[in-house]
Formats: C-alpha cells, sequence, structure tokens
C-alpha cells in the first residue's frame, strides 16, 4: 500500500498496483474500498495549470459538491493529490 497527500494536507492510503488505467492516468483503490485515486500521467501541459483546472473542477464545477442526490450518477473528484 501506497500513501497520498491531498492539497488540504489530508492523507490516504491506496493500493500499490492500479485497478484500472486509461490514456490519462492509472485509477487506484482507496484501502477502505470506499473510493479511488486517479493519478495522471505527465504531459507536455503545464502542471500548475492543470492543477488549477482540476481545482476548479473540485470547487466550483462539482453537482455532487451541494446536493447529495447527483452522487448517484456521477464519480467526481473531491481532492487534488498533491503526493507523490
Amino acid at each position: 500500500m501506497g500513501t497520498v497527500t491531498y492539497l488540504d494536507g489530508s492523507t490516504e492510503t491506496i493500493a500499490d498496483k492500479p485497478l484500472s488505467a486509461g490514456a490519462q492516468g492509472d485509477i487506484y483503490m482507496t484501502a477502505d474500498g470506499r473510493g479511488t485515486v486517479k493519478m495522471y500521467f505527465p504531459t507536455g501541459a503545464d502542471p500548475r495549470r492543470t492543477a488549477e483546472r482540476l481545482q476548479k473542477l473540485i470547487d466550483t464545477l462539482n453537482p455532487t459538491k451541494d446536493d447529495p442526490y447527483w452522487e448517484e450518477f456521477f464519480t467526481w473528484p473531491q481532492k487534488l493529490v498533491i503526493r507523490p
């Protein structure tokens, strides 16, 4: 098991091996089995700009943030991983 650190300072343990992989990155299951963590592959894009876009998805565009009804229909980013 590995550990990730989120922007808010919290940490979470994730599996060592990806649950799934795609063109953008790998997806890891959390140790408690209740969630997943996506680790994006490096691209030619500015990492700060990518982080800003992801944070906007979390803070502003998240339909599940204010209405739990949508959690049944969307898997939406909740936190931004800053380490590893």
